[in-house]
């Protein structure tokens, strides 16, 4: 706490606080005398008065210096300032507001969303500067800009702004918007001073760096009290995940609940010219899946959007995803051994949705993107320079060569390669299912499709089952030794421990090696990574598309979800162009095209970590280094201190009435 005199020339007026002290010293004068016959009575009426008549007179007079003293220091001016470090009444103040943009603003409170509480209060503390000082104005967004280049003095122009801005439905860049605040500060003389004006939701804040310089003050308002009740589709996916043409596939979304109670919505989707609608029952703070039955008849790219019935927070209750259909799967085999690799192309010619190709061996780290790269007779150089494919979905299948190959354990750098080594057998051995109820196994559950087990080997790898660790042993040996193993990445890696050489056993003239070998395949499409598709985009970005440099750009037009042209910008990098909108974007599905002819589309989502509305309390925000308020004019309170000669012109008046009630009182008692 602190307390500054504005009136300081007048300090020497505080001795007459001692004058009702003087005043009741002069009146106590000896009384005159009277001889009376006999003053025995009247000296036991005064014994008795004075006992009364002495707290009388200290109440009197402590009443009556109350009342001077609070006159006296209402002319002094006194300001009054709860703290300390942020009284600042006869210095430059300079202040950057960092004004909270984000998706979570758009929510309502009441009678106006949280945005519109924002530029009220951020009003409020720029209306507390005076012509001496700068401010500017920093708006939280995924790019965070400032209204101003440098500190400004042009406050109508700031306040204009605050009027005109408009909600967006971006994420924050808090760590980008602090340091632009640290910048734009530094070089300043005076008072420096950080105001953030946000919700300070959880997901975005509860983790940020919000370190000041030294010498620079933090203040932050806190906008919004309610916890937000909100429903969301944060999740888009097919399973599985690269359908083929003609096939019946499964389109899925993810609808969480952000809030404590169970609540039912219901799910919209729309793809072509279908639309359907489910109800789904969602727990209090957590998902359900809605699961919708689709067949795509011919290969291409469809946008696919999910929509809830709309909620107070409408802003993530749509989502796109755009799904795209092949009319086979693109499967590449090298290795050294060619009876292996030739027996794979073999089968998967036969099954007719499989597009495979036998390239050079050495050529791994060269291929094209595929769906599913097979390794045939690799030592385990090949399959430590294409653990990289997993990353991006992509299926890879090894099988050792004999000649002392190493596996390398994919998502376990800190573990050792395994040793393989190849072994001829005595004794033929059998396989046995180790995994009956893994989907691989689906098609041969009734039998009609026959037994996946069925075989004999005179050969194979001896590999320890527990030391591959985190697979899968879904075929093995009679003794336990792995014969088909898979490992769970973004993609799968399946050990292939199943000689197909004539001389080693005859898996391979097994009617259920086509269809297993089929099934891994398609099953493995489930593991394709959900992250985010080239033609994914969030709010705040700008779109692009990249074309052939023989082709004309000048006519091709990007359009968005309400038939508005965006103009496009040209960057050329080698043979490639790319346009790029000048604009950033909001959610929906935006098309691509050169004149009538669709070249592709891109999606903008809702950022889903906006749709969990709660907010920090105010202890969670408030911490040592900082200043945590509700209001925008306490900011200004902060700085400028509260007057206190009104508070001390009503004490006055209140202790005069005190005093008259008192003497009435007195006398009449």
């Amino acid at each position: 706490m602190n307390f500054v005199l504005l009136n300081i020339v007048l300090w020497p007026f505080i001795f007459l606080v001692g004058v009702p002290l003087l005043l009741h010293l002069f009146a106590r004068t000896r009384p005159p005398v009277y001889n009376f016959s006999s003053v025995e009575f009247i000296l036991k009426i005064i014994r008795q008065t004075n006992r009364i008549k002495r707290p009388q007179d200290w109440i009197l007079l402590l009443v009556r210096t109350l009342v001077f003293a609070a006159v006296i220091f209402m002319f002094l001016q006194p300001l009054f300032f709860s703290k300390r470090r942020l009284s600042s009444p006869f210095e430059r103040k300079n202040v950057v507001i960092i004004l909270d943009a984000t998706a979570s603003m758009a929510y309502n409170e009441g009678a106006q969303t949280r945005f519109a509480s924002a530029c009220a209060e951020a009003a409020e503390v720029l209306a507390g500067l005076s012509a001496r000082d700068t401010a500017d104005i920093i708006w939280l967004k995924s790019v965070p800009s400032a209204v101003f280049p440098q500190m400004g003095v042009n406050f109508s122009h700031l306040q204009s702004e605050l009027r005109r801005a408009r909600v967006t439905s971006e994420a924050g860049d808090v760590t980008e918007a602090m340091r632009l605040a640290r910048r734009l500060l530094e070089s300043m003389e005076g008072k420096k001073e950080i105001c953030i004006v946000s919700d300070f939701q959880k997901t975005g804040w509860d983790k940020s760096d919000l370190q000041a310089t030294p010498g620079t003050d933090l203040v932050k308002v806190k906008i919004g009290r309610e916890t937000g009740i909100n429903g969301a589709v944060t999740d888009v996916y097919v399973d599985p995940a690269r359908p083929l043409a003609g096939e019946e596939v499964s389109v899925c979304c993810d609808v969480y609940n952000f809030s404590d109670q169970p609540r039912r919505r219901t799910v919209f989707m729309s793809v072509q010219d279908s639309r359907q609608s489910q109800d789904v029952m969602i727990p209090a703070w957590n998902k359900s899946t809605a699961v919708f039955r689709y067949r795509f008849n011919s290969q291409g790219v469809y946008p696919v959007r999910f929509a809830l019935n709309e909620d107070s927070f409408a802003g993530d209750d749509s989502r796109w995803a755009l799904v795209e259909v092949r009319d086979s799967l693109r499967v590449e085999i090298t290795g050294a051994d060619l009876i292996t690799a030739r027996t794979w192309k073999k089968a998967l010619d036969a099954v007719g949705w499989a597009q495979a190709e036998i390239v050079s061996t050495g050529e791994v780290t060269k291929l094209p993107a595929c769906d599913v790269l097979m390794l045939a007779g690799d030592d385990g150089s090949g399959l430590e320079k294409s653990l990289g494919k997993l990353r991006g979905g992509c299926t890879v299948v090894w099988a050792p060569s004999s000649a002392g190959a190493k596996m390398v354990m994919p998502g376990a750098s800190n573990l050792p390669p395994v040793q393989v080594a190849w072994e001829t057998l005595k004794t033929p051995r059998k396989l046995k299912i180790s995994a009956e109820k893994d989907e691989i196994f689906r098609q041969f559950a009734d039998g009609s499709r026959g037994d996946p087990g069925r075989g004999t080997f005179n050969g194979r790898f001896n590999i320890n089952a527990s030391s591959l660790k985190g697979a899968d042993i879904l075929l093995a040996y009679d003794d336990g030794v792995p014969a088909l193993a898979r490992f769970r990445q973004q993609g799968y890696l399946f050990l292939w421990n199943l000689s197909l050489n004539p001389e080693s056993g005859d898996y391979a003239r097994q009617v259920e090696y086509v269809p297993l070998l089929a099934e891994m395949l398609l099953v493995s499409r489930t593991a394709a990574s959900r992250g985010r598709e080239p033609a994914d985009f969030l709010p705040g970005e700008h779109l692009y598309m990249r074309l052939e440099s023989e082709a004309p750009s000048s006519d091709v037009r990007l359009t968005g979800p309400d038939g508005k042209i965006f103009p496009l910008a040209e960057q050329r990098t080698g043979h490639e162009i790319n346009l790029v909108s000048e604009d950033t974007v909001e959610p929906g599905l935006y098309s691509w095209k050169r004149q009538e002819r669709m070249l592709g589309h891109s999606i903008v989502n809702f950022p889903v970590k906006e749709s969990d509305l709660r907010t920090l309390s105010m202890q969670e925000v408030e911490s040592r280094d900082s200043v945590s308020v509700s209001e925008g004019n306490t900011v200004r309170l902060l700085r400028e201190g509260v007057k206190m000669w009104p508070t001390l012109l009503l004490l006055a008046v209140v202790l005069l009435i005190t005093e008259s009630v008192a003497l009435l009182w007195f006398e009449r008692t």
